[in-house]
């Protein structure tokens, strides 16, 4: 099983007795990690790869520089790539950021928070 594979069980897990938890787990990592990279920006982004593997370092790819996104926007972005409504994209973002933040630790995971403005707190995982 590869660490992408992991990764996107601990999601299905979070998700739990949502219908086809694990493809839907699939599509909320998938959504939730590349529209993250988009609001980090590309030098954010690839700090996180060597956390994350190559299979959900991929998924962080952007050549482009941080785009200020505010959480609606945030999240509609996710709604729209996981063909979901803003609502069910906030649960799946939420459950997403939990195997997250163990993904990349402490030290990384703080800088990634310090990056986002405080309305995301609610979808980040409890210290």
């Amino acid at each position: 099983m590869t660490e992408y594979d992991d990764f996107v069980l601990n999601v299905a897990m979070m998700l739990g007795d949502e219908p086809d938890s694990v493809s839907t787990a699939q599509r909320a990592t998938e959504a939730t990690l590349q529209t993250l990279a988009q609001r980090l920006g590309k030098d954010e982004a690839a700090n996180l790869v060597p956390q994350l593997g190559p299979d959900l370092g991929g998924l962080m790819y952007t050549a482009d520089p941080p785009q200020a996104i505010p959480l609606h926007e945030f999240l509609t972005r996710i709604a729209e790539r996981e063909g979901v409504d803003v609502g069910t994209a906030r649960r799946h973002t939420a459950a997403v950021f939990v195997p997250l933040a163990n993904a990349l630790g402490d030290r990384e995971y703080d800088h990634v928070k310090s990056r986002l403005p405080s309305d995301f707190r609610p979808l980040l995982p409890k210290d």
